[in-house]
Parts: C-alpha cells; structure tokens; sequence
C-alpha cells in the first residue's frame, strides 16, 4: 500500500530512499516462505514497514503543502 501511494507523490530522494526499502522489505518477506524468520527478524520487520508507512506519510505532506502553496 505504501509503495502505491509513493507512486503518485512526486519524485524525490526520500521518496526513491522509502520506494527501495519497500521493494527490499518485500524481497525479505518473500524469502520467509523458505525458512520462517525468528521473532527478532519479524519484529525488526514489522518496525520497518511501520517506519516506511510514516516516511510515506510525511513526503505526502510535504508534497500536498507544496502543491497548495
């Protein structure tokens, strides 16, 4: 969901920084169907995806303030 809504924010180096932590996130989940990560692994995850979703909320704002100004 973070990464569609990076999608429509105008280009920046946070917004390319937070799309490829997302991709790479997404690329570690994936390998978990291989061998199930321990509950550090998942932790450590779970405060990666929250920390893009607040990054995603921030260059939103910026970028809604920017375009009203």
């Amino acid at each position: 969901m973070a990464s569609e809504a990076l999608e429509a924010i105008p280009d920046t180096d946070e917004v390319r920084r937070l799309i490829e932590r997302a991709a790479s996130l997404r690329a570690e989940l994936e390998q978990w169907v291989a061998a199930p990560p321990t509950p550090e692994q998942r932790d450590e995850l779970l405060r990666s995806v929250l920390a893009i979703h607040v990054g995603t909320l921030q260059v939103a704002r910026i970028a809604r303030h920017e375009v009203s100004s």
